[in-house]
């Protein structure tokens, strides 16, 4: 890379770092227009390439997407955490993580989950609670049945109700982990889909309650009884 073009990708990556920082300050709203290629160039006193670039680092970043045509530039997006969440995902299962510390942290985490969530319960959350539970139900008795990941949505909608982003970002990390370490005979799928689907609607019925005791309770067994499969699934 010739020095010039060292110097233009530095200042790209300035200029795309002062954009993100006010996105995720939130001096910048979802949805509003960052600038057009010539306003930011003007703005920033840089060229047109640079300002290119800096649009690049920012939609690779997933902060900002470039809108075409006339009235277009660069617009703030919503950070979408899927990545992440598969980025974590790859790197727990490169490091040889193993299924006892996956079980373990996802059992500590859901449990804090279930009491952030029991602390700021509400009756929008309930809602949406019982309706996931209901759709759950439907997919279950369906001829097709469940998709084979459908059930970590359950643990990802209680972490998303809790408030706390983190959990929101680390429960459907090791969800994943949970259902990969598994591949059940295709026989025994039904049966386990109605089990699983059982304890997930006895843990909302004690969310739905507020007993923080029995949810916990509940939550303990059904995270347990998936290790135990998960163990039974490895000796076979």
């Amino acid at each position: 890379m010739s020095p010039s073009a060292a110097r233009g990708r530095t200042r790209a990556d300035s200029i795309a770092s002062e954009i993100e920082r006010a996105v995720l300050a939130r001096e910048l709203a979802v949805g509003e227009l960052v600038g057009s290629e010539e306003t930011l160039a003007e703005r920033f006193g840089a060229s047109r390439p640079v300002i290119r670039e800096a649009f690049r680092i920012l939609e690779m970043s997933g902060v900002a997407r470039t809108r075409r045509g006339p009235g277009g530039g660069l617009i703030v997006v919503a950070p979408n955490p899927d990545p992440v969440v598969a980025a974590a995902e790859r790197f727990l299962v490169y490091s040889g993580v193993k299924p006892l510390h996956v079980a373990e942290a996802r059992l500590a985490i859901e449990l804090a989950c279930l009491d952030s969530l029991l602390a700021g319960i509400d009756e929008e959350k309930i809602r949406r609670i019982r309706d996931y539970i209901e759709q759950e139900a439907e997919l279950v008795h369906a001829e097709s049945g469940a998709p084979r990941d459908g059930f970590e949505t359950f643990h990802t909608l209680l972490a998303n109700l809790s408030g706390n982003q983190a959990f929101a970002l680390f429960v459907p990390v090791l969800a994943r982990l949970s259902t990969s370490a598994t591949d059940p005979n295709p026989d025994e799928v039904p049966s386990l889909q109605t089990e699983i689907h059982r304890a997930h609607r006895a843990i909302a019925e004690a969310v739905v309650l507020g007993d923080v005791a029995v949810a916990r309770h509940r939550m303990r067994a059904h995270l347990d009884a998936l290790g135990e499969y998960t163990d039974e699934a490895h000796l076979s």
